[in-house]
């Protein structure tokens, strides 16, 4: 686990601190002020020089440090201390929902005239209870699974199952200006074969002659190379399934059966949406037959129509959830405005429908591991800061769009199929102790509970998972105990990170991190054994979650507070890319304060931080 201190801070009077600063900068802040730089003065008193130190003997702004995480890359680098049988994993009792596990820091203790089971006091909540006598655990890393003698095993390639979803709606006609020299021959091929179909309908008279060469292409044509080059390099093994949208949804599969459209009211009815994927196909092996059969009917489609969005994504995740692992390819270049999902010209209630709608994709996602991957094009608005750009997020995929000067796709999904999932079907658990919270970032202030859990689905290699924690308020502090002793005040706090998760070999495994922290209600003792690396990684990860789950009302405020921390921490940071990626951030979080709104290309920005990409 990843702290940003050395230390927990327990401090009264730091939410009110960081108020008043909150309230310095928004009473400096005119938003009807033109123009970037007018704006950066105003409210961030912005040094001359980036490398400038605040004056001696003036403090900098005080940081949170309370934060941890971990690189979920750990579950495959970096083996277990200790690995123990799934019949040993003992979970503590509390009907308060603990959900602490036995760990090294617990002592057992002896039961009289019994040498069949021990006591345990959980060091979480102090609760005292019996369990059957076991070997001591030794060490913070703990892995628990059938046959814990053997190593997971995670090179295990199995068939790779990949659904396409593609927009063929009106919008993919738009062209776009490309370089000769640099467009992929597949696409040039592809383009220059479609040019002369056109010239050949439209003026037979120039069959035959040459024609000029391509210096523009449309987007469904770089859609279609992309998605072309994918299925050629896929293996007779892997499984590959076609859906593509406009103002209707077309399930091709794997091309073997007549193409299933749904239309009209259909994509407006969860429930018809729901039994069309009850009655969907496996997916069969990608043999040479099968792939020449879905290429034709990819270099086959036209574009026109509108964009149904969600109900396409929501049918090639159950066309994919056949399979044990799989990933959906969301090819597209505009806001869903047709179906279920809509994010364009929405009222208030139905972009809270929309967002409801994504967040049940996210768990069947999750649930029946399938990781979303999101490819679009630079100029192209596709509703990243809603709760569609969370689906890869959330399950384990990646966000990409082309670049201005390069508009080819294909290397891009190239990098998106070989994106690694190295667990599936996963949901973490932290547990601190009873007089501590955790949280989610951007989670609420309503409950503060002492453990929170959450579902993940697929990880990717890259997957990090933060957290914000806390001593909880002294009113709090004086709940009962679970326990006929009393609890002393700890001069410590104990953590404990629990993930379930199935290895790609198949094996069901729990791990377990446990570890402990010395608090302090000293600020500057927390600063000062600040871990800046740690400390900014968990910043920019929190901030951004923090940032996309701020209701819009409350953005301008979360924005100024997140600038006063980055300034903070850019002070302290040396030359080199970390700065370089603060100073990044800042001028993000700084457009998003100056609009009072996410933009696509800001919401990209941070969700390329939650997803690591």
């Amino acid at each position: 686990m990843d702290f940003s201190s050395k230390y927990i801070l327990d401090e009264s009077g730091v939410e009110e601190e960081a108020e008043d600063e909150c309230e310095d900068v928004l009473d400096d802040f005119d938003p009807e002020a033109e123009g970037f730089g007018g704006y950066e003065c105003a409210i961030m008193d912005e040094v001359e020089e980036e490398d400038q130190q605040p004056p001696a003997g003036k403090p900098s702004k005080s940081l949170n440090t309370n934060k941890m995480s971990l690189s979920l890359c750990k579950l495959v680098d970096e083996p277990a201390e200790q690995a123990v049988d799934v019949s040993e994993l003992i979970t503590c009792s509390n009907p308060n929902s603990c959900g602490a596990v036995l760990s090294y820091i617990d002592q057992l203790e002896d039961i009289p005239d019994d040498d069949t089971a021990k006591f345990w006091t959980c060091k979480f909540c102090g609760l005292k209870q019996r369990i059957a006598k076991m070997s001591p655990l030794e060490r913070q890393d703990v892995i628990y699974c059938e046959r814990p003698c053997e190593p997971l095993d995670n090179t295990v390639v199995g068939p790779q199952t990949t659904v396409f979803v593609m927009d063929i709606s009106g919008s993919m006609s738009k062209s776009m200006t490309i370089n000769p020299a640099t467009i992929s021959p597949s696409l040039k091929d592809l383009a220059s074969t479609e040019q002369r179909e056109l010239f050949a309908a439209l003026c037979p008279e120039m069959v035959g002659q040459q024609l000029p060469g391509v210096t523009e292409v449309t987007r469904l044509q770089v859609v279609k190379d992309a998605v072309m080059e994918g299925l050629k390099k896929m293996n007779p093994c892997d499984r590959a399934g076609l859906v593509v949208f406009n103002n209707e949804v077309t399930i091709y599969g794997d091309g073997t059966a007549p193409p299933t459209v749904v239309s009209g009211g259909q994509l407006f009815d969860r429930k018809e949406l729901l039994r069309i994927s009850g009655e969907l196909t496996s997916l069969s092996p990608l043999t040479n037959e099968a792939k020449q059969r879905l290429l034709g009917i990819v270099n086959s489609l036209k574009e026109g129509g509108e964009t149904a969005v969600g109900p396409a994504l929501y049918l090639g995740v159950a066309l994919a959830s056949q399979a044990k692992v799989a990933k959906v390819v969301l090819c597209t270049d505009g806001l869903a405005n047709v179906g279920l999902g809509t994010l364009e010209n929405v009222t208030s209630e139905q972009e809270t429908d929309a967002k409801e709608f994504y967040e049940r994709v996210i768990t069947e996602c999750q649930h029946s591991g399938v990781s979303v991957q999101l490819l679009s094009f630079s100029d192209c608005t596709v509703g990243v800061e809603t709760q569609l750009g969370a689906v890869p997020v959330e399950t384990g995929g990646m966000i990409l769009k082309s670049t201005d000067r390069e508009p080819d796709l294909s290397q891009i999904l190239g990098s998106v199929l070989t994106n690694e999932i190295i667990a599936t079907r996963a949901d973490a658990r932290l547990v601190v102790h009873q007089k501590m919270f955790a949280k989610l970032p951007g989670a609420g202030e309503e409950d503060l509970e002492s453990s929170v859990s959450h579902m993940m689905g697929n990880i990717s290699r890259c997957k990090k998972q933060c957290y914000a924690f806390g001593v909880k308020p002294e009113a709090g502090q004086d709940a009962p105990v679970p326990s006929s002793d009393e609890v002393p005040q700890p001069t410590e706090y104990p953590f404990q990170f629990q993930i379930n998760f199935t290895s790609m070999e198949g094996r069901v495994v729990t791990r377990v991190w446990t570890e402990k922290k010395p608090v302090t209600t000293s600020r500057t003792e927390a600063e000062q054994n600040c871990d800046v690396s740690a400390q900014t990684d968990n910043f920019l990860l929190g901030s951004a979650t923090e940032l996309l789950s701020t209701p819009g009302p409350q953005l301008l405020r979360k924005a100024k507070q997140i600038v006063s921390e980055c300034e903070s921490l850019q002070q302290r940071q040396g030359h080199g890319q970390v700065r370089e990626m603060l100073s990044k951030f800042r001028q993000c979080v700084t457009k998003i304060a100056q609009l009072q709104k996410i933009d696509e290309d800001s919401a990209l920005f941070l969700r390329s931080l939650q997803t690591g990409a």
